[in-house]
């Protein structure tokens, strides 16, 4: 009796296991990959959560996308022999403390072209080490980067759109972003210390720009007015 007990459970695990399995190949194919979000795990016990955002055709286990998330816990390099395992993923968001991360990681990772960095604390001399890589998309919001000297790195590459927000920069630091010829959409919000003069010596040169935001920054409306003058073609967020 108890013999057959234990065969019935282990045929109604197995299939139990069977239908989940069913359940999760049926979803990928009729969740639209929009809602297939907030799938979560702790990643080896590291303390930090992995959070899967976008998806290459319709497997749940082929990630194009990941945020990393960290309070308490320093990330470390180990988290990108994880990374190197998703053959599909070009987008990363980081929200973490990544002073002990090595940057030259990045680079071995060959289809990356969006990198987020959001009020992350980092050693700001492993943003040169970007330059190795084929960014379209990059995203810095919340990090001092007065003392950073990674945009001179980047001038020859293939950026489309760049976001340095709340990072403390200055009309100095446009001269190095004016030299982005591809660049069309530009976000340097809450930088306070960018101003006309960096608006119109600068930024109002590079030709491929579509959009622009200012907000919060020492940028004037008789700046604003000077620039949509030069640059019509220009959208302006202001104020």
């Amino acid at each position: 009796m108890k013999q057959c007990l234990l065969k019935n459970g282990k045929f109604v695990f197995f299939v139990s296991l069977l239908g989940i399995f069913a359940l999760l190949v049926i979803a990928s194919f009729l969740v639209p990959k929009e809602n297939l979000f907030a799938i979560k795990f702790q990643l080896r016990g590291l303390g930090y959560r992995v959070t899967y955002n976008q998806y290459d055709g319709r497997w749940l286990w082929q990630p194009t996308g990941v945020s990393v998330f960290s309070r308490d816990t320093r990330v470390n390099n180990s988290i990108f022999n994880d990374l190197e395992k998703m053959p599909h993923l070009y987008a990363i968001q980081f929200h973490a403390d990544l002073r002990a991360v090595n940057f030259d990681f990045f680079s071995y990772l060959p289809k990356l072209t969006h990198l987020g960095f959001i009020n992350c604390t980092l050693d700001i001399s492993e943003l040169e080490k970007l330059s190795k890589c084929n960014l379209t998309w990059l995203v810095i919001d919340g990090s001092d980067l007065r003392e950073s000297s990674f945009l001179c790195q980047h001038s020859q590459n293939s950026l489309t759109l760049l976001t340095i927000s709340s990072c403390s920069i200055s009309d100095e630091h446009l001269r190095a972003i004016a030299k982005f010829s591809e660049l069309r959409h530009l976000d340097l919000s809450e930088n306070p210390d960018v101003t006309d003069v960096g608006l119109l010596t600068y930024l109002s040169t590079i030709p491929s720009l579509q959009s622009l935001n200012v907000n919060k920054t020492g940028v004037t409306e008789n700046g604003i007015e000077q620039f949509r003058h030069i640059r019509p073609d220009v959208d302006v967020r202001w104020r």
